[in-house]
Formats: structure tokens, C-alpha cells, sequence
């Protein structure tokens, strides 16, 4: 079985292990594990609204975390459940950080489950309809120049002013989760960032799917008003 992209999770997995936030131990149900969607899956006007909502911090978070770890482990099943049971408990009040990264982290896990055969295509288009309009947060990715691997990083030359492409694969580079197109809002100077980690947020605008007997490719996500978050040094 393909495993996940283990590269940059695992580095994410180590950073969440320092974090001052507990690894959640909970196991969830995995009943309903892919399109039930209740309680903080729902975005509002006040999650989003004010400078600013991207809260690198809360990326580290115990729920977060989890999950992350559980991706790293290349646990795909436990990793859908996990999120879709975080996302659907109001009682946690994840913030708007929080919520946006599990949204992510659900889509790119059950891509890794339909490259596994787990999984259909119709169950990864249910859980990415859901979060259309949605924003989402990556992994975090290297910034790179100069780099003849195409995968897993942010490329300096995939950069054209407010856009930006990035495939994202399996750990073996032979199966494509995702790829992603990033519409920036505003310009951003990544020459200056070379060598450092950055997470990206959007809005999920526009998805696409492949052919159900086509497996070097899963999905493609269209992320609007984007913005590139560098990983500061205090988390490094």
C-alpha cells in the first residue's frame, strides 16, 4: 500500500510531539466517518472575519496534532476519523485555524485511502463538496529553488506573481494526492523565504477528481484568496 507523504507530516508529527498541547489518545467511532459534518465543520462570518484569523499556534493544538500524528503513522482510516470526529464535536470550540487544517488533513487522508482502493472516488467528491467555500490549511511545505523534484514544496518557479502551483504526492513520489492551485490575494516574495517552511490557507473554490481507474493522480483543489504563512522560528 502506498504510503502517506511522510516527509513533510512527519516533520509537522515532530513538531506537534513539542507542542505544550497532549496528543489526544481517543480513539473515535468509525461509524459516519466520511460525510457527517456538524458543529465546528460549519465556517462562520465570525470565524473568518478580523486581522488576523490565521493562528499559527493553534496548527499545534492536541486535536491537530492527532491527527497529523495518525496521518504520519500513514493510518488513513483512523486519520478520516479522527478529523471528521474533532470537526463535528462542538463541545472542543476548535477555532478557525484548527478547522480549516482538519478540513485539509480529512481530504488528503481519504485521497490517500482512494489510492489505496479503500475508498471511491464518489467518497472523496462527498467530503471535498462539503468543504467548498470553506477555507483550508496545509502542511507545511519547504520553499525551494532550483530543486529538479517537483513534489512537496513550494517552488519558486511554480510562483506567477498571485499564483501558484504545488503537487502534492505519496511518500514514493508515485501517486499524486492532489494538486494544488493557489490564487493568491496579494503578490508574495518567496526569494526572500528560500530554505524556510510555510503553511498555505484558502479558500476552497473549485475541486476536481480523476478517472476512477486512474491512480497515479487522486484529485486537484483550487484554493482563492490564499496566503503563504511562513513557519517562524519558534516552532522550527
Amino acid at each position: 500500500m502506498r504510503s502517506f507523504v511522510f516527509i513533510f507530516f512527519a516533520g509537522y508529527a515532530l513538531l506537534a510531539c513539542t507542542s505544550p498541547e497532549n496528543q489526544s489518545s481517543e480513539q473515535p467511532d468509525s461509524k459516519n466517518d466520511t460525510i457527517k459534518h456538524e458543529g465546528n465543520a460549519e465556517e462562520s462570518d465570525e470565524d473568518i472575519e478580523g486581522t488576523p484569523w490565521f493562528q499559527l499556534q493553534d496548527l499545534f493544538k492536541s486535536e491537530n496534532s492527532d491527527v497529523v500524528n495518525t496521518i504520519a503513522m500513514g493510518n488513513f482510516d483512523l486519520a478520516v476519523q479522527k478529523a471528521n470526529q474533532y470537526l463535528n464535536d462542538p463541545k472542543l470550540q476548535l477555532t478557525a485555524t484548527q478547522q480549516a487544517n482538519l478540513r485539509y488533513m480529512h481530504i488528503f487522508a481519504m485521497a490517500g485511502l482512494v489510492a489505496d482502493g479503500k475508498r471511491t472516488n464518489n467518497d472523496l467528491e462527498m467530503v471535498m463538496n462539503q468543504y467548498k467555500d470553506l477555507h483550508l490549511i496545509t502542511q507545511h511545505l519547504p520553499i525551494t529553488k532550483g530543486n529538479a523534484m517537483p513534489f512537496n514544496q513550494i517552488q519558486i518557479e511554480k510562483m506567477k506573481r498571485t499564483s501558484l502551483d504545488v503537487t502534492v504526492t505519496d511518500n514514493e513520489g508515485l501517486t499524486i494526492h492532489s494538486f494544488l492551485r493557489i490564487e493568491l490575494n496579494n503578490p508574495f516574495e518567496l526569494n526572500e523565504h528560500i530554505g524556510e517552511r510555510a503553511y498555505i490557507s484558502g479558500i476552497l473554490s473549485a475541486t476536481e477528481l480523476s478517472s476512477p481507474d486512474i491512480l497515479s493522480w487522486i484529485s486537484g483543489l483550487t484554493l482563492k484568496d490564499a496566503e503563504i504563512h511562513i513557519l517562524e522560528n519558534d516552532f522550527e
